[in-house]
Protein backbone atom coordinates (compact mmCIF):
# COMPACT_ATOMS: atom_id res chain seq x y z
CA UNK A 1 0.00 0.00 0.00
CA UNK A 2 1.23 3.49 -0.78
CA UNK A 3 0.06 7.07 -0.94
CA UNK A 4 -0.23 9.09 -4.11
CA UNK A 5 -0.69 12.83 -4.53
CA UNK A 6 -1.27 14.61 -7.83
CA UNK A 7 -0.70 18.27 -8.67
CA UNK A 8 -1.51 20.25 -11.80
CA UNK A 9 1.56 22.33 -12.70
CA UNK A 10 2.20 24.87 -15.48
CA UNK A 11 4.55 23.59 -18.15
CA UNK A 12 6.85 26.57 -17.62
CA UNK A 13 7.63 25.19 -14.16
CA UNK A 14 8.81 21.76 -15.31
CA UNK A 15 12.47 22.73 -15.58
CA UNK A 16 12.36 24.16 -12.05
CA UNK A 17 10.93 20.88 -10.79
CA UNK A 18 13.63 18.88 -12.56
CA UNK A 19 16.35 21.06 -11.01
CA UNK A 20 14.79 20.73 -7.56
CA UNK A 21 14.72 16.93 -7.57
CA UNK A 22 17.92 16.23 -9.54
CA UNK A 23 20.19 15.97 -6.45
CA UNK A 24 17.87 13.41 -4.86
CA UNK A 25 16.42 11.38 -7.76
CA UNK A 26 17.41 9.56 -10.94
CA UNK A 27 15.43 8.55 -14.01
CA UNK A 28 13.46 5.34 -13.73
CA UNK A 29 15.36 2.33 -15.09
CA UNK A 30 12.56 1.61 -17.58
CA UNK A 31 13.23 4.86 -19.43
CA UNK A 32 14.48 4.04 -22.96
CA UNK A 33 18.11 4.79 -23.74
CA UNK A 34 18.65 8.25 -25.12
CA UNK A 35 15.30 9.56 -23.84
CA UNK A 36 13.99 11.02 -20.62
CA UNK A 37 10.41 9.76 -20.99
CA UNK A 38 8.19 6.98 -22.32
CA UNK A 39 4.62 6.90 -23.60
CA UNK A 40 1.78 5.27 -21.68
CA UNK A 41 -1.58 4.41 -23.21
CA UNK A 42 -4.30 3.09 -20.89
CA UNK A 43 -7.79 1.95 -21.85
CA UNK A 44 -10.06 2.32 -18.83
CA UNK A 45 -12.99 -0.03 -18.36
CA UNK A 46 -16.32 0.68 -16.70
CA UNK A 47 -19.77 -0.79 -16.26
CA UNK A 48 -22.84 0.29 -18.22
CA UNK A 49 -23.85 2.43 -15.21
CA UNK A 50 -20.38 4.06 -15.08
CA UNK A 51 -19.94 2.78 -11.54
CA UNK A 52 -16.18 3.37 -11.42
CA UNK A 53 -16.58 6.94 -12.62
CA UNK A 54 -19.42 7.68 -10.19
CA UNK A 55 -17.48 6.26 -7.22
CA UNK A 56 -14.52 8.46 -8.15
CA UNK A 57 -16.61 11.63 -8.47
CA UNK A 58 -18.46 10.94 -5.21
CA UNK A 59 -15.20 10.27 -3.38
CA UNK A 60 -16.06 6.78 -2.20
CA UNK A 61 -13.35 5.74 0.27
CA UNK A 62 -12.92 2.19 -0.99
CA UNK A 63 -13.08 1.71 -4.73
CA UNK A 64 -11.29 0.12 -7.67
CA UNK A 65 -10.72 0.75 -11.36
CA UNK A 66 -9.72 -1.61 -14.14
CA UNK A 67 -7.52 -0.71 -17.08
CA UNK A 68 -5.47 -2.26 -19.85
CA UNK A 69 -2.11 -0.54 -20.25
CA UNK A 70 0.63 -0.59 -22.86
CA UNK A 71 3.96 1.22 -22.95
CA UNK A 72 5.26 2.98 -26.06
CA UNK A 73 2.29 1.92 -28.22
CA UNK A 74 3.69 3.65 -31.31
CA UNK A 75 6.26 0.86 -31.44
CA UNK A 76 3.44 -1.68 -31.28
CA UNK A 77 4.60 -3.29 -28.08
CA UNK A 78 3.59 -6.93 -27.86
CA UNK A 79 3.15 -6.68 -24.09
CA UNK A 80 0.03 -5.44 -22.31
CA UNK A 81 -0.82 -5.23 -18.62
CA UNK A 82 -4.20 -5.95 -17.07
CA UNK A 83 -4.35 -3.76 -13.98
CA UNK A 84 -6.57 -3.21 -10.98
CA UNK A 85 -5.94 -0.06 -8.99
CA UNK A 86 -7.55 -0.07 -5.55
CA UNK A 87 -8.03 2.88 -3.25
CA UNK A 88 -8.65 2.43 0.45
CA UNK A 89 -9.07 5.84 2.04
CA UNK A 90 -5.59 7.44 1.74
CA UNK A 91 -3.80 4.35 0.45
CA UNK A 92 -3.36 2.89 -3.04
CA UNK A 93 -2.57 -0.65 -4.13
CA UNK A 94 -2.08 -1.91 -7.67
CA UNK A 95 -2.01 -5.43 -9.09
CA UNK A 96 -1.13 -6.24 -12.67
CA UNK A 97 -0.88 -9.20 -14.99
CA UNK A 98 1.54 -9.18 -17.92
CA UNK A 99 0.53 -10.92 -21.12
CA UNK A 100 1.01 -10.93 -24.88
CA UNK A 101 -1.11 -8.51 -26.81
CA UNK A 102 -2.54 -11.09 -29.21
CA UNK A 103 -3.91 -13.10 -26.27
CA UNK A 104 -6.12 -10.27 -25.08
CA UNK A 105 -9.29 -10.88 -27.19
CA UNK A 106 -9.51 -14.55 -26.24
CA UNK A 107 -8.94 -13.84 -22.57
CA UNK A 108 -11.59 -11.12 -22.33
CA UNK A 109 -14.22 -12.59 -24.65
CA UNK A 110 -14.47 -15.98 -22.96
CA UNK A 111 -15.60 -17.08 -19.54
CA UNK A 112 -13.13 -16.92 -16.69
CA UNK A 113 -10.42 -19.45 -17.61
CA UNK A 114 -8.71 -21.77 -15.21
CA UNK A 115 -5.55 -20.00 -14.12
CA UNK A 116 -3.03 -20.11 -11.33
CA UNK A 117 -2.31 -16.39 -11.63
CA UNK A 118 -4.25 -14.58 -8.87
CA UNK A 119 -3.78 -11.19 -10.57
CA UNK A 120 -5.46 -12.43 -13.75
CA UNK A 121 -8.24 -14.23 -11.86
CA UNK A 122 -9.05 -11.09 -9.87
CA UNK A 123 -9.11 -8.88 -12.97
CA UNK A 124 -11.39 -11.25 -14.88
CA UNK A 125 -13.67 -11.71 -11.87
CA UNK A 126 -14.52 -8.00 -11.69
CA UNK A 127 -14.49 -7.64 -15.48
CA UNK A 128 -17.22 -10.26 -15.88
CA UNK A 129 -19.08 -9.50 -12.64
CA UNK A 130 -19.69 -5.86 -13.61
CA UNK A 131 -19.85 -6.54 -17.34
CA UNK A 132 -17.18 -3.98 -17.97
CA UNK A 133 -16.29 -2.54 -21.35
CA UNK A 134 -13.79 0.01 -22.71
CA UNK A 135 -14.82 3.64 -22.31
CA UNK A 136 -11.79 5.90 -22.69
CA UNK A 137 -8.17 5.74 -23.80
CA UNK A 138 -5.79 8.06 -21.94
CA UNK A 139 -2.32 8.73 -23.40
CA UNK A 140 0.61 10.78 -22.12
CA UNK A 141 4.39 10.97 -21.97
CA UNK A 142 5.77 10.09 -18.54
CA UNK A 143 9.05 11.33 -17.11
CA UNK A 144 9.63 9.11 -14.07
CA UNK A 145 12.12 9.47 -11.24
CA UNK A 146 12.96 7.30 -8.23
CA UNK A 147 14.52 8.42 -4.96
CA UNK A 148 18.27 7.82 -4.59
CA UNK A 149 18.10 7.42 -0.82
CA UNK A 150 14.38 7.01 -0.20
CA UNK A 151 13.10 3.51 -1.08
CA UNK A 152 9.56 3.52 -2.41
CA UNK A 153 9.64 7.19 -3.46
CA UNK A 154 8.59 7.86 -7.04
CA UNK A 155 8.04 11.23 -8.70
CA UNK A 156 6.50 11.44 -12.16
CA UNK A 157 5.72 14.17 -14.66
CA UNK A 158 2.89 13.26 -17.04
CA UNK A 159 2.94 15.53 -20.08
CA UNK A 160 0.99 16.06 -23.29
CA UNK A 161 -2.10 14.44 -21.85
CA UNK A 162 -4.71 13.46 -24.44
CA UNK A 163 -7.65 11.07 -24.61
CA UNK A 164 -10.40 9.68 -26.79
CA UNK A 165 -13.62 7.81 -26.16
CA UNK A 166 -13.52 4.22 -27.33
CA UNK A 167 -15.64 1.10 -27.42
CA UNK A 168 -12.66 -1.14 -28.09
CA UNK A 169 -9.31 -1.83 -26.50
CA UNK A 170 -7.55 0.32 -29.01
CA UNK A 171 -4.37 2.23 -28.18
CA UNK A 172 -4.33 4.35 -31.32
CA UNK A 173 -4.05 8.15 -31.34
CA UNK A 174 -7.03 8.61 -33.66
CA UNK A 175 -9.49 11.31 -32.62
CA UNK A 176 -7.61 12.14 -29.44
CA UNK A 177 -8.02 15.57 -27.93
CA UNK A 178 -5.58 17.44 -25.73
CA UNK A 179 -6.31 17.96 -22.05
CA UNK A 180 -4.64 20.70 -19.96
CA UNK A 181 -3.00 22.41 -22.95
CA UNK A 182 -0.49 24.36 -20.84
CA UNK A 183 -0.17 22.07 -17.84
CA UNK A 184 1.24 18.71 -16.82
CA UNK A 185 0.60 16.45 -13.84
CA UNK A 186 3.14 16.05 -11.08
CA UNK A 187 2.58 12.88 -9.07
CA UNK A 188 4.31 11.90 -5.85
CA UNK A 189 4.11 8.26 -4.75
CA UNK A 190 5.60 7.03 -1.50
CA UNK A 191 5.35 4.12 0.92
CA UNK A 192 6.64 5.65 4.13
CA UNK A 193 4.55 7.76 6.52
CA UNK A 194 6.64 10.93 6.14
CA UNK A 195 7.71 12.56 2.90
CA UNK A 196 11.36 13.57 2.48
CA UNK A 197 11.95 17.25 3.17
CA UNK A 198 12.94 18.06 -0.41
CA UNK A 199 9.55 16.78 -1.60
CA UNK A 200 7.56 18.84 0.91
CA UNK A 201 9.51 21.91 -0.21
CA UNK A 202 8.74 21.10 -3.83
CA UNK A 203 5.02 20.70 -3.14
CA UNK A 204 4.79 23.89 -1.11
Amino acid sequence: MRREYKYLVPNNQLDNIRRSISPFCTLDSHTPDGKNHYTISSVYLDSSSSSSYVEKIEGIGQRRKLRVRVYNPQEYSNTVFLEIKRKREQYIAKTRFKMRREQLPDILNNDIPSTRAPQLSSFLYYYHLQRMRPVVNVIYEREAYVGNHHPGLRITLDMNLRCNATKHIDFSEKKTRRVFENHSILEVKFERQVLPQFVTRLIS
